[in-house]
């Protein structure tokens, strides 16, 4: 599920964009040849959200920001609940387009830096994640026969 507010190419200002995703896993029904294992049902919420504020300002006016949240349990099966949380922010950072022939053409460097909590104090499980990610989404022009005059 995803809201939008504006779509960036019919808008002069900004946009958002949020969305939320809930996982339930059904895990006590699980047998490994006929027998349980320590694991218990698990569940995960996740929110997000994207901004961009008004576009062709500057540089950082075409920046993507982004930001997300994750709780829930875990489906393995400790002496208390296993809960899980976590925090993310993230920019998609335009690169610039130099081509007369591609101008309805943008390629971003995706940045995310994510922290991940699992288990806490009362539990025997407790893990600290911090995740940094890159990612390339990049655009070019396919299958375009040139036109000579």
């Amino acid at each position: 599920m995803y809201l939008k507010k504006s779509d960036r190419q019919n808008n002069k200002y900004g946009g958002w964009l949020f969305g939320a995703d809930l996982v339930q896993n059904n895990w006590n029904d699980y047998r490994f040849y006929g027998v349980s294992d320590s694991v218990q049902n698990s569940w995960e919420l996740r929110l997000g959200g994207q901004i961009t504020p008004e576009p062709k300002k500057n540089y950082f006016s075409n920046v993507r920001y982004r930001g997300g949240l994750v709780i829930g349990r875990d489906y393995i099966h400790v002496e208390n609940k296993l809960p899980i949380w976590g925090l993310s922010f993230g920019m998609g950072l335009p690169i610039a387009n130099y081509s007369n022939l591609a101008r309805n053409q943008a390629s971003i460097i995706n940045v995310s830096l994510e922290y991940t909590k699992r288990g806490n104090n009362n539990n025997l499980l407790k893990e600290n994640i911090f995740r940094l990610s890159i990612g390339l989404s990049l655009t070019d022009l396919w299958f375009v026969r040139p036109k000579y005059e």
